[in-house]
């Protein structure tokens, strides 16, 4: 059983970019070695486009106190649901990833309800709000604090 983090937005508003700020925010307060797209890496390894957006990526992070989070950028990936059956399978006690907002039949979002909810609840749910310009890291701040709090509780 894993509690789930989902990060829902529109097309293009930032989810994976949110989830970078997260992967960095979380970074010091987690065992510095940590899987980032299935290698065991020791710093920040973040992929940008050109234009600065985060590239899709899987981080998974292991708090001091031994508890397992991880980061699933590609929510709108066909692959969701094998990523989540992964985590879990692999003891991930906390899964975080993003969906498009849509809640209708065949979204992912609903996928998540439908295929892992109870057993693996949605213990918290942020809306990422679009952006077009601005200092991203400002824009997004409120969604990524409320995450990285959340996860400092599991201390």
């Amino acid at each position: 059983m894993a509690d789930l983090i989902v990060l829902r937005g529109t097309i293009d508003a930032g989810k994976t970019t949110t989830c970078g700020f997260i992967y960095q925010d979380l970074l010091p307060i987690c065992n510095r070695e940590h899987v980032f797209n299935n290698k065991i890496v020791q710093t920040d390894s973040l992929r940008f486009t050109q234009n600065n957006t985060v590239i899709d990526f899987e981080a998974i992070l292991t708090l001091p106190n031994g508890r397992i989070v991880s980061i699933i950028s590609a929510g709108d990936d066909y692959q969701l649901k094998a990523k989540l059956e992964d985590h879990i399978t692999k003891g991930v006690h906390t899964i975080m990833c993003c969906t498009r907002s849509v809640n209708r039949a065949g979204s992912t979002f609903r996928m998540i309800q439908n295929e892992f909810e109870p057993s693996n609840p949605i213990v918290l749910e942020q809306w990422v709000p679009w952006t077009q310009n601005g200092n991203l890291r400002t824009i997004k701040a409120p969604v990524v604090n409320t995450v990285v709090n959340h996860v400092r509780l599991l201390l």
